[in-house]
């Protein structure tokens, strides 16, 4: 009666912890239901910088004029004193070829902004009637522009544009030519005549506007027309001496700025 007694009880212990194990592992995921890790997802390249682009341009600023003032000191060892003054009679900035190169990003469909470095020389020609002087002056520039556009849109290949831009313009003037009632600036003999080259920087801003063509993906045909506005200074000096009396006339010319309008054709090529 024991023997059988031990055995229903090992038989139902038995029963009972098969039941528990085979409830508890029904319970546990399966082993590989699930990856013990996942696939990186997939790196995607980063673009830094696609809106470089470099450009070149030339073209022509068309004549202008200045208003000019001049002055005369007169110098000696004892003493010096302003000796004449007045306007010019006409002050002419001749036109000439510029030219043209720089760097921008675009910064989004519409806006986009450079730097351009402009060189160009051109003439000055300064009258005053008073004494009967003609003097001309070589005049050597190099222009520095921050400038921002904005693109209108592009149809049919073409982009419209409109922009501004501040800077300054480095001047500098050479005396060319010098005439006294027709003949030289000596004054018949009597004075010795020497120029002073000049040069400055001079601020200046600029309006633009005009159209783009797109030649190729990169590369685009641009076409415009820019306004600068440059501020005045000294535009040029000399003296006269006189052989008699060694008395110095110191002549010095004063700019009140002047305008270019100029028009250029150019590239610009997209480094990406």
């Amino acid at each position: 009666m024991m023997n059988t007694t031990k055995f229903v009880t090992v038989l139902a212990a038995s029963t009972c912890l098969w039941a528990v194990s085979h409830a508890s592992a029904a319970d546990l995921p399966p082993i590989y239901s699930t990856p013990i890790y996942e696939a990186a997802p997939e790196l995607q390249p980063v673009e830094i910088g696609n809106g470089w682009y470099l450009r070149g341009d030339v073209g022509y600023a068309f004549e202008s004029e200045t208003d000019s003032q001049w002055t005369v000191d007169r110098w000696n060892p004892t003493f010096n004193s302003r000796f004449a003054q007045g306007q010019h009679d006409g002050a002419e900035i001749d036109g000439g070829a510029e030219v043209t190169v720089g760097a921008g990003y675009r910064f989004t469909d519409y806006v986009r902004a450079d730097v351009t470095a402009t060189r160009f020389e051109t003439e000055a020609t300064f009258n005053v009637d008073e004494f009967e002087v003609v003097r001309s002056a070589d005049i050597t520039a190099w222009q520095v522009m921050a400038n921002a556009y904005v693109d209108l849109g592009t149809f049919v290949g073409l982009t419209p544009y409109v922009g501004g831009g501040v800077g300054s313009t480095h001047l500098k003037f050479e005396d060319n030519t010098c005439s006294y009632a027709g003949g030289g600036c000596d004054f018949g003999g009597a004075f010795r005549y020497a120029s002073q080259e000049t040069d400055d920087w001079r601020f200046t801003y600029s309006l633009m506007a005009g159209v783009s063509y797109d030649v190729s993906q990169n590369l685009k045909l641009d076409v415009g027309y820019r306004f600068s506005d440059i501020e005045g200074g000294q535009s040029s000096s000399a003296t006269f001496t006189e052989l008699a009396s060694r008395d110095e006339y110191r002549l010095k010319h004063e700019d009140d700025g002047f305008e270019r309008h100029a028009i250029s054709v150019g590239l610009r090529y997209s480094l990406w």
